[in-house]
């Protein structure tokens, strides 16, 4: 039930329609269309919780922490990595975690401790934004975006 649960919060990042439709499209407007859900996603301090619960029910289930991957986490970040790909055929895997951790960056960690409050909208979208233009000019620089 609980691997149900996460695959459904991993749909509001990006379903497998959206996924499929997005080849194709710019990627820029893909990149702000997926940081957008994922950061909002991220930035909700109920992750903790939910980091929480599969801690806590990974001793009597050990396969839990790979299964709660596989279904959420996991799900967005291989998509991220096939959207990338399309653009990037040098190591689309370290470019999609160089572009997560520019979306995120230490902010992340400090909302979920709660010394900060969540992110609002517009320093979601221009966290998003942001980051897609350090991320599109450092790759365009190295001559790795197609």
């Amino acid at each position: 039930m609980l691997e149900g649960v996460i695959r459904l919060e991993s749909y509001l990042t990006i379903s497998d329609e959206q996924f499929e439709k997005s080849f194709g499209l710019p990627l820029y407007d893909v990149l702000k269309s997926f940081g957008l859900r994922y950061v909002k996603f991220i930035n909700n301090r109920e992750i903790l919780r939910w980091g929480r619960l599969i801690a806590s029910a990974a001793i009597k289930t050990p396969n839990l922490p790979e299964r709660f991957f596989a279904a959420g986490p996991g799900r967005g970040q291989y998509m991220l990595i096939a959207l990338l790909s399309q653009a990037i055929a040098k190591e689309p895997q370290v470019a999609a975690d160089n572009l997560t951790g520019l979306w995120l960056g230490f902010t992340n960690l400090e909302v979920k401790l709660g010394v900060r409050p969540a992110l609002s909208a517009q320093e979601i979208e221009n966290r998003v934004e942001h980051g897609i233009n350090v991320f599109m000019a450092f790759y365009a620089n190295k001559n790795q975006i197609n």
